[in-house]
């Protein structure tokens, strides 16, 4: 990966996990950010941003910086989803819902690497990760606009339906 051994390519993996670790401390330090319906949205469509930026780096020190970037924003992406999901679910209900989205993220999982692997045969791994990043960056700022705009009612929710 970017001419590096395998040494080096740890060190771009260590600065994904750092990136990670920084994430998970910001929002340990402002737990609000978590309680925004529209915040993973923004930052999948600035994990987007960081794929598209990593397809056109070509040095490893940069990559890292870019590396650093996705994994603080994939943190800001799962860590409030399941915050929602949390708060949200009855207690009546939890262990089957996180069984369920478990099950559709692996799911979801298989069926990408499969769908990857033959885009990538027609496009190749570059031009691939580009429409990654362009894609992760189009649905995340509509799904950030959509969020935002949306009013998230507990009250009329089903999770407050009584069993």
């Amino acid at each position: 990966i970017l001419g590096q051994t395998v040494g080096g390519t740890n060190l771009l993996f260590l600065a994904l996990a750092i990136g990670m670790c920084a994430g998970a401390l910001c929002l340990g330090r402002f737990p609000k950010l978590a309680e925004y319906f529209f915040w993973p949205m923004l930052m999948l469509a600035c994990t987007g941003l960081g794929i598209w930026v990593l397809s056109r780096v070509y040095t490893p020190w940069l990559a890292g910086v870019v590396l650093f970037d996705i994994g603080f924003c994939a943190v800001m992406i799962l860590v409030p989803m399941d915050t929602f999901l949390q708060k949200r679910v009855p207690d009546a209900f939890r262990g089957r819902v996180f069984a369920a989205r478990g099950f559709l993220v692996g799911v979801a999982f298989l069926v990408s690497l499969q769908f990857s692997k033959g885009i990538i045969h027609q496009l190749g791994p570059l031009r691939t990760l580009q429409w990654l990043g362009v894609g992760s960056l189009l649905v995340g700022l509509a799904g950030g606009w959509v969020g935002r705009r949306m009013k998230v009612d507990a009250e009329q929710s089903f999770c407050n339906q009584k069993d």
